[in-house]
């Protein structure tokens, strides 16, 4: 066999490279211990003069195997200044820093004075460090949950379920907060009980905060059992958050069909619970608004069941028509029956 024949010697496939590997986890080991001191307030890759200090100490200990005096640690310090004149009192400071923190000890009984490293030493200032690092990083922790809460509060983004949250009533806040104008909002409208729906979730319940007053008045034509569980759950999120809820029921709801109950059932909960919920009945068989209000200045009015179709009217729009379906409501609530005592007795229970 020719040279030209001999056959070359290959690298074997899927070998690892051992040095490489610990190369690696050193680094890795290097870079963790890096960031860990950094994170108890001891930056070395950043311009210390302390740990210049350290470390002309503990390299002048390992060579002679005694204290390191001032002179030594100020004429060192000078050398690897780069031409850049370093004061004593500088020097003392650096020292004094050290010494506070644990990191050294001093022979005060030398003259001169004498500076020590030992892993003790450090163990124990390290340690401090650690100890004092936790504290701060935990008063963090509560100020950064705070200001979280704050912008879910703001945001009205509270609302695990939403995906998109709605930030139209922050923006109004802030331009009315700005200008001391109240934003002007135009009337929007919706056909189909999806649409609806999105509408009222847009421009009602996404608006409502603590201590608001939410109206609904309601029956049961076009909801299906979706529709219904639907409602149960956001008025349960905005009951629990806070708002006062006031539901007028017409006076044909039935209360023992599938969709009824769902829906009667969330709010007799909700009252068993000890929230802000009052639901009652019209005693009466006329016509009235089919709504759902906040306060007084934001109401979402049916308009239409064939098909069934809604509009949204802001007071500013509509003052007159908003204090109208206000008027109304409150009127045929303070005359209509309790219905949570007449279908259950979960308020006479402790």
């Amino acid at each position: 066999m020719t040279v030209r024949d001999s056959p070359l010697p290959r690298k074997p496939h899927g070998r690892s490279n051992p040095d490489k590997e610990e190369r690696a986890r050193s680094d890795l080991k290097t870079k963790e211990m890096l960031d860990a001191l950094r994170l108890i307030g001891y930056d070395i890759n950043t311009v210390d003069r302390r740990f210049e200090v350290l470390r002309i100490i503990l390299r002048n200990q390992h060579e002679q195997g005694v204290s390191v005096p001032f002179k030594d640690i100020e004429s060192q310090l000078q050398a690897e200044a780069n031409h850049k004149s370093i004061v004593r009192p500088q020097i003392y400071r650096w020292l004094a820093s050290l010494e506070k923190d644990g990191c050294l000890t001093v022979d005060r009984f030398s003259k001169p004075h004498r500076y020590s490293v030992t892993a003790e030493t450090l163990a124990a200032a390290l340690g401090e460090a650690r100890t004092r690092a936790l504290t701060s990083l935990e008063r963090d922790k509560m100020r950064l949950f705070s200001d979280i809460q704050r912008l879910y509060a703001a945001h009205d983004m509270d609302n695990q379920e939403s995906e998109a949250p709605d930030f139209s009533r922050l923006a109004g806040d802030a331009i009315e907060l700005i200008t001391g104008v109240l934003q002007r909002t135009a009337a929007r409208f919706a056909e189909g009980m999806e649409q609806i729906t999105r509408l009222i979730d847009g421009e009602i319940y996404s608006t409502v905060r603590k201590g608001d007053v939410l109206r609904l008045s309601t029956s049961q034509r076009g909801i299906d059992l979706a529709s219904a569980e639907q409602h149960a759950k956001a008025v349960s999120r905005l009951a629990r958050k806070g708002a006062i809820l006031r539901v007028l029921l017409s006076r044909d709801f039935d209360t023992n069909d599938t969709i009824g109950r769902v829906i009667v059932d969330t709010y007799k909960s909700l009252i068993h619970d000890r929230l802000d919920v009052s639901l009652r009945k019209r005693t009466r068989a006329g016509e009235t608004y089919q709504m759902v209000a906040r306060n007084s200045d934001r109401v979402v009015l049916m308009i239409s069941d064939q098909p069934f179709a809604a509009t949204f009217i802001p007071r500013i729009i509509n003052q007159e028509l908003v204090n109208d379906a206000i008027a109304s409501f409150d009127a045929e609530f303070a005359i209509a029956n309790d219905a949570a005592a007449e279908t259950s007795d979960w308020r006479t229970k402790s």
